[in-house]
């Protein structure tokens, strides 16, 4: 890795990184601080007051009685899967696909490393910073729960749920970063995985409306923040994270093999 050059990533994107951070993190503090086990019924009594397909589209059916299946149902059947995409369509296009769009990539070759190297501190600035707007949010929520509601987060399934939810990120990092290297033109690229990404998430929305939509979860990756099933623990989760682990090391191998052989015009 170049220490140089991740440096100057961060310097160059720090505001994406501290905006999408904080973003989350009001989502992920408001959940925490709205939560009143005593007003559980009357909450959810007005969820039947809404249409139940769009309770379902966004993971609202139920906030369950208890913290940790309230600020699941809260945050990571919308919120914890739809702002982490924008940041991965964002920032994944920018790290190489801004440079080769601009025509200013032959200069980040010349440098005095390797190809594999610079592609290597991009993509690890990448997965860095992806890891850092996720869990400094866990992080958070894991402190003001275990204050303001002491020994109610149910650890072990929260931390499983995260572990997934940025297993299924990683993944589509992967390949967003090869399609930014795979296109020559930043904008193109940016469009499909908006494409992708986006649509993704809208199939895994339709999937949730009944139950003749719901064959769509098989073409939606978001499908493995599957909430109820990996609150409830198996090795069902871990079994999806090792997937999304391996698919997104795939992707990130084949973008290091692309970069070193693909053909820069000056």
């Amino acid at each position: 890795m170049i220490k140089t050059l991740f440096v100057f990533n961060l310097k160059e994107n720090k505001g994406i990184i501290i905006g999408f951070t904080l973003i989350i993190l009001l989502y992920s503090t408001i959940s925490i601080g709205m939560y009143d086990p005593s007003s559980s019924e009357a909450l959810e009594a007005m969820l039947q007051m809404v249409p139940e397909a769009l309770l379902k589209m966004l993971g609202f059916t139920s906030f369950g009685t208890e913290i940790t299946s309230y600020v699941a149902h809260y945050l990571y059947g919308f919120i914890m899967v739809l702002f982490p995409a924008i940041f991965i369509i964002i920032l994944g296009n920018r790290l190489i696909g801004k440079y080769q769009s601009q025509g200013s990539l032959v200069y980040l070759i010349t440098m005095p490393y390797s190809r594999k190297k610079i592609v290597v501190t991009q993509l690890v600035f990448l997965i860095t910073t992806l890891f850092f707007v996720l869990f400094i949010n866990v992080a958070v929520m894991m402190i003001m729960a275990s204050v303001m509601f002491p020994k109610t987060l149910q650890i072990g399934p929260f931390l499983m749920l995260n572990f997934v939810t940025f297993g299924v990120h990683f993944m589509l990092a992967g390949l967003t970063f090869f399609l930014s290297i795979w296109m020559a033109d930043s904008s193109q690229a940016t469009g499909l995985s908006s494409l992708l990404l986006i649509g993704f998430f809208i199939i895994k929305m339709l999937s949730e409306i009944n139950e003749a939509t719901h064959f769509l979860k098989y073409l939606s990756p978001y499908s493995l923040i599957h909430i109820s099933h990996l609150l409830a623990g198996g090795i069902h989760g871990l079994l999806e994270l090792i997937l999304t682990l391996i698919v997104g090391v795939a992707f990130f191998i084949g973008s290091i093999v692309l970069f070193d052989k693909k053909s820069i015009i000056v």
